[in-house]
């Protein structure tokens, strides 16, 4: 009796465990090979308890039911993880509102979303500069873009390339207009000096090279990660995806698309410009690290500041100049000082020098004028990083 009990108990236990409808009828897609296997493990499963051998079947028929639960959380993870990732890819982008109006409406609103202290148009061009603005373009950015720069901290420059007469707005004329200006006002130096820098740029450049002009959404420090950044990546994350000092100019450009992906263009259409430009870097990254690595820094050098993206969120010299002179001249206080605390900052351009063999830097800006130095491109240090300078 207690045998044919013991046999009743397993025969119960048996069903309990066989496949159901359902799985029979494979819910999940399977391969042959995968196919074959299960259909193997039942047929086995099934001839053992024709043979009697019920402690062999619930062993195969549990075997089956097992695998092929942990086969389906498989594949329905991936599924899913599948989904969620084209559902990302395909999720729709926040309409972006574009500035409306009138030149005057539009900088109004720029003013509202960031602030008065950070826009600088065509007013304050004209209290910094003496240049009159006759024709001001509509400002590029979206009211989105814009809220993301002010969470960047970024400023909003009017840039022009020339004085009312037609003069180039170059180092020389910038530092002939300011140098006057802040000698009344007690303000320092805009260059640390004039001859060293026509000395290490050359007197073409320092005479003729200009500002590209238009507005652009500038950072008014180096990118670097923030509180929220450390909440939602982890510290070592979050320096290794923001952080730009510690980088050579490579490592320094895959933090600027990380910040364009992560925080200016999140859930935000990235303009074609820039999705052809990280492209560009993107398939040739490889090639330029080799070749930064190779101690062909010249050949490096000049690929680098000709990337697409290099050139769209980069300032060169003049561009850097420009933009923190004014931002000082308009509020009296400095950007990439030279401070108590030694925290001295440069930040890497898009310019050349030297032979075209290093790329430019410019900070410390300090009583005695702008600081300018020029490294290799696989140069990384605590003082070195970069500015974020969007043009379009």
């Amino acid at each position: 009796m207690p045998h044919q009990f013991e046999k009743f108990r397993e025969i119960e236990e048996m069903e309990n465990i066989k496949p159901t409808p359902i799985e029979k009828k494979k819910p999940i897609e399977l391969t042959k090979e995968e196919d074959e296997y299960f259909v193997d493990l039942l047929k086995k499963a099934k001839e053992a308890e024709k043979k009697g051998d019920l402690e062999q079947a619930i062993k195969l028929y549990l075997q089956y039911k097992e695998e092929y639960k942990a086969l389906r959380e498989k594949k329905e993870g991936k599924k899913e993880e599948k989904e969620e990732k084209e559902e990302a890819e395909i999720k729709e982008p926040i309409p972006e509102a574009k500035l409306e109006g009138a030149i005057a409406e539009q900088i109004e609103t720029a003013i509202e979303i960031l602030g008065k202290e950070n826009v600088f148009g065509p007013k304050e061009v004209e209290a910094t500069f003496g240049v009159h603005v006759r024709e001001v373009p509509g400002i590029p950015f979206s009211m989105e873009e814009l809220e993301r720069a002010k969470k960047l901290g970024q400023m909003l420059v009017l840039r022009v390339e020339s004085t009312d007469d037609g003069t180039p707005m170059s180092l020389e004329t910038m530092n002939n207009i300011l140098v006057k200006k802040w000698e009344k006002e007690n303000k320092g130096q805009l260059l640390d000096t004039v001859k060293g820098w026509k000395d290490w740029i050359g007197d073409d450049r320092f005479k003729k090279e200009v500002p590209r002009p238009g507005w652009a959404l500038v950072s008014k420090g180096l990118l670097m990660h923030s509180e929220e950044d450390e909440k939602k990546y982890g510290k070592e994350e979050a320096e290794r995806l923001f952080d730009s000092t510690d980088k050579n100019y490579i490592e320094q450009t895959e933090v600027i698309i990380n910040t364009l992906r992560e925080k200016a263009f999140k859930d935000i259409e990235i303009p074609e410009e820039y999705k052809e430009a990280i492209q560009e870097f993107e398939s040739n990254k490889e090639r330029l690290t080799q070749l930064m690595m190779d101690k062909n820094s010249k050949e490096a050098a000049k690929q680098l500041t000709e990337l697409k993206i290099t050139k769209l969120t980069r300032q060169t010299f003049p561009e850097m100049i420009y933009d923190v002179a004014m931002y000082y001249d308009r509020h009296n206080k400095r950007l990439f000082e030279f401070g108590k605390t030694h925290q001295v900052r440069y930040v890497w351009s898009a310019s050349l020098v030297f032979l075209d063999r290093y790329i430019i830097s410019i900070g410390r800006f300090d009583a005695k004028g702008f600081d300018g130095t020029g490294w290799k491109p696989t140069t990384r240090s605590f003082f070195l990083g970069v500015s974020l300078s969007r043009r379009l």
